[in-house]
């Protein structure tokens, strides 16, 4: 009986050790891969990796999941950026050496994502093309201001643009699409969303590339 008890506790022990040098690994690895995206994208990035225990995966050299979250990330070319970026990586390719280095591409498979644009970012992307004015973002609408005229319309996303429909003819005025800057990775924005104060914008892409020559992947 003491021998079971002894060997039960041995185990014991070293599951927790295990676990907690797992936690060490695991706190070194997204501190570098955040500071790593940061650099990348040009804007504050936290990374959690998924996939219990994550310093075994580091050693296979692929995590089954990593969620990233950014704020105010720029937007190539304009003078917009994403008050905040939301992506989750699957089969994310990296292994314990390469922790060490800043010149790894971070490379992942199928990989999803939204982003949120405020109405002053949505302005400034809009703006310069169409003329418009102030944009105030409604539920489910966009209100914009043109020669002092408040018009609605809807928001969509076609062909890697953001498309402005009004409700209702005024001024003349038609559609107005802009199309969108690169973002990060390579990802493919497929669907815009008016929420109140947001638009946020989503999609997926199969592979996922950001390579650190380049921050637009």
């Amino acid at each position: 009986m003491r021998g079971a008890i002894a060997f039960l506790t041995t185990v014991a022990v070293l599951l927790g050790l295990g676990a907690v040098a797992d936690a060490a690994v695991t706190r070194r690895a997204e501190q570098q891969v955040s500071e790593q995206v940061s650099a990348e994208i040009g804007a504050p990035a936290t990374v959690d990796l998924q996939g219990w225990p994550v310093s075994l995966r580091l050693l296979t050299g692929v995590v089954p999941r990593v969620d990233l979250v950014a704020a105010d990330v720029p937007l190539e070319d304009t003078d917009a950026e994403l008050s905040e970026l939301r992506a989750t990586l699957t089969d994310v390719r990296l292994r314990l050496a390469d922790l060490s280095s800043a010149d790894v591409p971070i490379e992942a498979g199928p990989t999803s994502f939204e982003a949120d644009l405020d109405a002053g970012d949505v302005e400034r992307l809009l703006g310069p093309v169409a003329a418009i004015g102030e944009i105030e973002l409604l539920d489910g609408l966009a209100r914009l201001t043109v020669a002092g005229f408040p018009i609605e319309g809807t928001v969509g996303v076609e062909g890697g643009a953001i498309v402005v429909r009004p409700t209702a003819p005024i001024l003349n005025l038609g559609e107005v699409t802009v199309p969108l800057p690169a973002l990060p990775g390579g990802v493919s924005v497929q669907q815009a969303v008016v929420l109140p104060g947001v638009l946020r914008l989503s999609g997926a892409t199969p592979t996922f590339h950001l390579d650190p020559a380049d921050p637009t992947g």
